[in-house]
């Protein structure tokens, strides 16, 4: 648990850089094109760049560690973040690509980042014990939620947007040195035969396309991300543009969010120990839908923070439910390359709904496409949740000859 408690610190560091950066990006690229179509194509090319990493990840969590991946990642993104605001500070009329490019190498890390957490947490803690560490974990992400965008309020009225990536660099490079001049949490795999990293992820799809219960927990996320990430992506449009208010009532409604989901992940844990993992992720769908429809309503800045921070904080309640259950269904030794696999084609969720945004939020209004995604999220998930009740009762498959 010391190991576990170092690393949590470790997390709320990195989280805590990668708020403020998902805080100033979006506010830069609207306040440099005016567009809510560039506002979701930047989206789209971010995290269109930061998927190719999902496979690397689990293949290099089980070879070196998820630790020593994690801190390599923390290094690459506090480099990254000093560069974009060097090109930023020099060429500002060039936002929109030094954005979309300097964010699509902060997605790549922080999708590594991402698998690298997700591999060290099950061999820190007991299987009944799991789902109270991804609380942990999610209450520290939404700590970072409320104080990095908090922070970066405050700074940006004294400095402008650009300065906020030296803030989020700052942060990277302490979580990089907690890892690095602690000692070191050593976790890696053993492994029965040293395979290519080609092989390695054929074997991981493997292990994801033999399960059915892995394939529906991908629908799930899938289903609940493509509300969360179209309303990311315009969340700083929309405070901005259609509501016409201050850079800082965004940073006012960041940290709104935050509190909520605090809050929120605190009473996981209570809601466990009463009702089922299933209902958690029941629970989860029905708060996203909702905040989706709530914000689709478009009648005002405080019903769309009502429903911007249910999206968000439900979205927090369906990753510890997805966390939680995945492990279940992987093996041990296969679970750095199997996750990255599973994580992939979850992620294709964050380049779509920025292509959705794109292509749509204009043409038929934010309004519309979320309500539209706010239904198939719902209807989708009650499909894929009873399923997986049905699935639940039938004995997992042997992946392990994989």
């Amino acid at each position: 648990m010391r190991g576990f408690y170092r690393f949590l610190f470790v997390r709320f560091l990195s989280a805590f850089g990668t708020q403020v950066v998902l805080f100033a990006a979006p506010l830069i690229v609207f306040k440099f094109t005016g567009s809510m179509t560039y506002a979701g194509l930047a989206f789209a090319i971010e995290w269109g760049i930061g998927m190719m990493a999902l496979p690397i990840a689990g293949v290099l969590s089980d070879r070196i560690g998820g630790s020593r991946l994690y801190s390599t990642v923390d290094f690459v993104r506090f480099v990254t973040c000093v560069v974009c605001f060097f090109l930023l500070w020099n060429f500002p009329e060039s936002a929109f690509i030094i954005v979309s490019l300097c964010g699509g190498i902060l997605a790549f890390c922080l999708n590594s980042a991402f698998v690298a957490l997700e591999t060290v947490v099950p061999k820190y803690l007991p299987a009944n014990d799991i789902h109270k560490g991804q609380s942990l974990l999610q209450a520290a992400d939404q700590l970072s939620l409320l104080l990095g965008p908090a922070v970066a309020t405050g700074l940006i009225v004294i400095t402008g947007e650009a300065p906020l990536f030296l803030l989020a660099a700052a942060a990277f490079v302490a979580s990089f040195a907690s890892m690095f001049f602690f000692k070191r949490i050593s976790e890696v795999s053993e492994q029965v035969e040293v395979r290519s990293p080609l092989s390695d992820m054929k074997a991981g799809a493997a292990i994801l396309f033999s399960e059915p219960r892995l394939i529906l927990l991908c629908c799930y996320g899938l289903f609940v991300n493509v509300v969360y990430c179209a309303l990311l992506s315009l969340g700083a449009a929309i405070v901005t543009g259609t509501y016409a208010l201050d850079a800082t009532f965004y940073g006012v409604l960041s940290v709104v969010t935050g509190l909520t989901t605090i809050g929120v992940m605190v009473c996981v844990p209570i809601f466990r120990n009463h009702f089922s993992m299933q209902s958690l992720g029941i629970v989860a769908t029905i708060g996203v839908a909702i905040g989706g429809v709530l914000v689709s309503l478009e009648i005002g800045y405080w019903v769309f923070a009502i429903g911007f921070a249910m999206v968000i904080s439900m979205d927090a309640v369906a990753g510890v439910y997805l966390r939680t259950e995945r492990v279940k269904f992987i093996p041990a030794e296969h679970l750095g390359k199997t996750l990255g696999i599973m994580v992939l084609v979850i992620v294709m969720s964050y380049p779509l709904a920025g292509l959705l945004v794109a292509a749509f939020s204009e043409r038929i209004g934010v309004g519309p496409l979320m309500l539209i995604l706010s239904v198939v999220c719902l209807l989708g998930n009650a499909v894929v949740l009873r399923l997986l009740a049905t699935w639940n009762a039938t004995p997992s498959p042997n992946a392990a000859k994989f």
